[in-house]
């Protein structure tokens, strides 16, 4: 009887040093590679992006022929963190970056009031002769 509950209990470590094992070695593949996420990896750093799409319309592609984009960007974006993404990118000088948020109004449906979230968008003016290749179709 004592021989077969020897067995089981070593077994039963066995086991769970090997379940440690195996976690220890998944932490330390963690630690070495840089977890990569939509954005820009410098070193081991990865940082989520502030662009979220280019701003197309009428008037965003009239001002593409003075060197200024339109993106939509994340609405905690700054200035500084804009430029830095823009330049990195798409490889171009950024001069200067202007901000605008765009509430859209609010909506009521059957009676329940709704605040649609803000939009927040970015013309970032390049040093002359750089092009963005993304907007030229």
């Amino acid at each position: 009887m004592s021989s077969i509950f020897n067995k089981i209990t070593s077994k039963r470590k066995e086991k769970t040093e090997k379940k440690k094992e195996e976690k220890e070695e998944e932490k330390k593949e963690e630690k070495e590679k840089p977890k990569v996420t939509a954005g820009i990896t410098i070193g081991e750093y990865t940082k989520k992006s502030v662009l979220k799409k280019p701003w197309i319309t009428e008037k965003s592609r009239n001002m593409e022929s003075s060197s200024k984009y339109v993106f939509e960007v994340t609405p905690n974006a700054n200035k500084s963190e804009i430029k830095k993404e823009i330049e990195a990118r798409y490889n171009v000088t950024v001069i200067s970056v202007n901000i605008t948020k765009k509430r859209k109004r609010p909506k009521q449906f059957r009676g329940i009031k709704s605040r649609p979230k803000i939009q927040k968008k970015a013309v970032a003016t390049l040093k002359k002769g750089d092009k963005i290749e993304i907007f030229s179709i």
